[in-house]
């Protein structure tokens, strides 16, 4: 029998060297697309950016870097401002007195003044004083275009213990970024007073209603150092005077005292009249819709200076004509020969090309008009003469509100 191991050995040397010449199978790298996606960053801007999505195909394992899309900001070319002016405090004013623990709304009107819109990504943040509200923040609840104005209501609770209190909020953009109203980007604020439970307050403010409603609105005119008086019991029974206050420069006033009961505001008007309203309070509420309603000074006084001649009988006549550049006093009160330190000052006018004279926007009331002869101006127009009409120059008149009243003034030569 032959031996074959010699060839089982060959054939096994033949194929290890085969095996170590064969080709090595190597992992291949693939090419992976990656999407980037460039998200541009909320701005002050209303109109949202558009996301960027950038496809890079990247050969593992090199990374390739991408270039970011730019963001807007608010000191780019194009952006838009927030800027905002106060308005009005539609409800509870700065100095209100309130009772502890009362539960109100306080509302801010505001105009937008810069170039943004407002929508419900801008909110309304607390940031300094008193925090009277559950929350820190108020999503705006309606879109605000520039130009237009918004009312800004919180639901606040007035704080247990007495004394002064102020809560001051700011605008705060989509971007975080925080703006006030006004030239110094001062915050709105809530400025109060809440008061012992064992006084009570009355206040309210003193107002010209110009829109004949018979209430206070935000386009009427407030009316400050108005004297508001505080009687015992309902207005006409002559109750005994308890308190006055005077109106402030934002026309509020504000009485305070142990009062408890019926009472009657009294505020005295410039035209002589009186304004009056019964008001019932319990110890230690704060009544703050008391409104006075003052004389609106809207009465007219106007006439004329003619030449009464050459018929001097105080009527004028077709023919005579009226004197130009005379002046003529309108006085407070009623004439009187030797006027008192105490008289008001008289108002001036001077006749116009066609001798008329006007004075206008006065409170109903009475008044003593005159043509003084010895004024130098009027001396060197009339010269010698004397009045046909009315006797001695001077004539008093009782003016009613919102009336106009003539008065003429015959000249006769001599």
């Amino acid at each position: 029998m032959k031996s074959v191991r010699p060839h089982i050995f060959l054939l096994s040397i033949v194929m290890a060297m085969y095996a170590c010449s064969a080709p090595t199978a190597v992992p291949t790298e693939t090419a992976q697309a990656t999407a980037v996606v460039n998200t541009v960053a909320p701005t002050d801007t209303p109109i949202a950016a558009t996301p960027t999505s950038t496809v890079t195909a990247t050969a593992l394992p090199t990374a390739t870097a991408s270039a970011a899309a730019p963001t807007a900001s608010s000191s780019g070319t194009g952006a838009c401002v927030n800027a905002a002016e106060f308005v009005a405090d539609v409800s509870i004013p700065d100095g209100s007195v309130l009772a502890p623990e009362i539960a109100f709304v306080k509302t801010w009107r505001v105009k937008n003044t810069g170039t943004c819109t407002w929508d419900n990504r801008y909110s309304l943040v607390f940031t300094d004083g008193t925090l009277l509200t559950p929350y820190d923040r108020l999503a705006l609840p309606f879109v605000t275009a520039p130009g237009q104005t918004i009312d800004l209501s919180l639901d606040m609770t007035a704080p247990i213990y007495p004394g002064a209190y102020e809560s001051h909020w700011k605008f705060q953009s989509p971007n975080g970024s925080r703006f006030g109203v006004g030239k110094k980007d001062s915050p709105l604020w809530l400025k109060l007073v809440i008061a012992s439970p064992a006084v009570t307050t009355i206040s309210g403010f003193v107002y010209q209603d110009l829109n004949g409603n018979f209430k206070y609105d935000f386009d009427d005119q407030l009316m400050a150092n108005r004297e508001v008086w505080l009687q015992q019991g309902n207005c006409g029974l002559g109750g005994a005077r308890l308190a006055s206050a005077k109106s402030d420069n934002s026309g509020r006033y504000l009485l305070a005292g142990n009062f408890n009961g019926a009472y009657c505001l009294n505020l005295q008007r410039p035209d002589g009249s009186s304004y009056t309203l019964n008001v019932i309070v319990t110890k230690g509420q704060a009544f703050t819709a008391a409104d006075m309603q003052d004389a609106i000074p809207n009465a007219v006084v106007s006439g004329n200076v003619w030449n009464d001649s050459p018929q001097p009988d105080g009527i004028q006549q077709v023919g005579e004509p009226n004197l130009a550049g005379v002046t003529v006093l309108l006085q407070l009160g009623p004439c009187a020969s030797l006027p008192s330190p105490n008289s008001p000052v008289p108002i001036a006018v001077t006749t116009d090309a066609q001798g008329k004279f006007s004075f206008g926007s006065l409170y109903g009331s009475t008044y003593c008009v005159s043509v003084p002869t010895g004024d130098a101006n009027n001396s060197a127009i009339l010269g010698s003469g004397a009045w046909t009409a009315p006797p001695y120059g001077s004539l008093q008149i009782t003016v009613q509100t919102g009336g106009q009243t003539s008065v003429s003034f015959g000249w006769q030569y001599k």
